[in-house]
């Protein structure tokens, strides 16, 4: 499976690239009124009003100070009848590569809520370890 990795403070991560729909510079979210402190707000992408979620905010990861995370990778998420796109900040897009299957290690192994929802596991690469969303 191809994978776009990314960074979040130091953190290599992927996702499968056929849910990425683009990756945008991230020149700045409008911020609108949410009950959801990872939901950054929103952006304007060829005419259709994108939300955007600060990753690290969902995953518990401080965020630099005065420093806003440089990328927008924008996926494509399923929903019951159709699916939507929603934008996600990272600090910045590293590179799109293979990953086997069969190399996917620790599959469901933490407890907490945000692995379970959100890693499907985690891969060695190059001497690092690469989380595996899904």
């Amino acid at each position: 499976m191809q994978c776009l990795t990314f960074y979040l403070e130091r953190v290599e991560y992927a996702v499968d690239v056929r849910i990425v729909e683009t990756v945008v510079e991230n020149t700045g979210v409008t911020v609108v009124p949410s009950p959801l402190a990872y939901v950054a707000g929103a952006i304007d992408m060829r005419g259709q009003v994108i939300p955007v979620v600060d990753l690290g905010k969902k995953f518990g990861i401080p965020p630099k100070v005065n420093e806003q995370r440089g990328s927008i990778v924008v996926i494509s998420v399923p929903q019951k009848n159709a699916s939507i796109n929603v934008g996600v900040m990272v600090d910045n897009v590293s590179e799109v590569v293979d990953i086997d299957e069969g190399t996917i290690e620790c599959r469901g192994a933490a407890n907490g809520a945000c692995w379970h929802q959100y890693v499907k596991g985690v891969v060695r690469r190059e001497g690092k370890l690469i989380v595996l969303l899904d």
